[in-house]
Parts: structure tokens; C-alpha cells; sequence
């Protein structure tokens, strides 16, 4: 467990606490609030450019052009890396055999998705991550913090008095909101980004 850091308050400030009838406020103390750092596991999902074969290649697809061979050449490539390219495709759902009306034989065609990604020239990939997550021992939510964390020992000898998680259990992962944990991931992320 981890507390966040005090911060100095004014004698101004503190007048705004005491506002208890029948109660003085005679004193105060810097108190280290309990928060948990946990570290999740998500598989998030990246936009990354399209290689140039790839591109070229739905491009191709898109115009009608389906054949191994037909793209091989029309792109100056030898048919292994077409093949290649052209299994990826397919392994992301970017390209389908269809048979058009009327015919017998299946094509090569875009699928909404490969319309997509080649629209947007982006595929999205999905990349393992590791996110340390603040968790508040006293509120028991999932929250971004601002502040630098001190740890148990460094708190003690600032003086600061710990103040004990409720419940004094960690979190359970029943504890954590998914929405929570989306929005910290999606700001982390937004603020590495800048």
C-alpha cells in the first residue's frame, strides 16, 4: 500500500473545516491516505500505418484485380509475398472469397472492415500492455492521480500519521469498475500520446 503525498494547507484554508456545530477545530496533522497500485494486464488495440505491399494490395482487391498472380504482377512482387500478404489480410478479416451473383467461382473482395482500413490506411492490431492503476483504500474506486506517492516508510518519517484503508482488505477484482479502469487506460494513454 502506497499513501499520497500531503500537501501544506493555509491557516485560511483550514477555517473552511471547521464547520461542525458544537465542535472546534483545535489542531491538524498531515495524514497519508491509503491507495493500492495495481497493475493490470490489457489487451488494447493499436492503429498502426499499413505496410506498402498491404495497402497496395487492397488497393488492387478494391478494383477488382483477385487473383495471386494478377496482383504479383501488377505490383512487380513474387507470388510468395503476395501469398503472404494476402494470408494476413485474411487472418484479420480485411479480405473474403466471395462468389459473385451469378458465378460459381469465388473472388477476392473487401470486407467492411478491409473498406475501413484501407479508407483510413491504419490497421488495428491488438498489442498486450501493462497499466498501474491507483486504487483509493478509503473510497474503494479506481482514480487517477496527480500527486507523487510516498510509501509506508517514507511517510513515517515525514511524520505523517497512516490513515487505514475501509475495509482493511487490498481490492478484490470485484472492487474494480471496468469503466474506471477504461477511462485511466484511455488518459494514460492520451497523455503519452502528447
Amino acid at each position: 500500500m502506497i499513501w499520497q503525498e500531503f500537501e501544506s494547507i493555509s491557516p485560511q484554508e483550514l477555517c473552511t473545516y471547521d464547520n461542525r456545530v458544537g465542535f472546534d477545530l483545535v489542531c491538524c496533522k498531515r495524514v497519508g491516505l491509503p491507495i493500492y497500485i495495481i497493475t493490470v494486464q490489457a489487451l488494447t488495440q493499436l492503429r498502426k500505418p499499413i505496410p506498402p505491399i498491404t495497402e497496395n494490395v487492397l488497393k488492387l482487391i478494391d478494383m477488382g484485380i483477385s487473383s495471386e498472380d494478377d496482383i504479383a504482377g501488377a505490383l512487380g512482387l513474387d507470388q510468395s509475398t503476395v501469398r503472404e500478404t494476402m494470408i494476413n489480410l485474411r487472418l484479420s478479416e480485411d479480405i473474403d472469397l466471395v462468389a459473385p451473383a451469378g458465378s460459381s467461382f469465388q473472388v477476392w473482395a473487401l470486407t467492411k472492415k478491409g473498406q475501413r482500413t484501407l479508407r483510413e490506411s491504419k490497421v488495428i492490431v491488438p498489442e498486450e500492455r501493462t497499466f498501474d492503476i491507483p486504487f483509493d483504500g478509503l473510497l474503494r474506486i479506481s482514480r487517477l492521480l496527480e500527486v507523487r506517492l510516498l510509501k509506508p516508510k517514507e511517510l513515517r518519517e515525514t511524520g505523517g500519521m497512516e490513515i487505514d484503508p475501509s475495509p482493511k482488505y487490498p481490492p478484490e477484482l470485484s472492487d474494480l469498475q471496468l469503466k474506471d479502469i477504461d477511462h485511466i487506460v484511455r488518459t494514460i494513454e492520451v497523455e503519452k500520446g502528447s
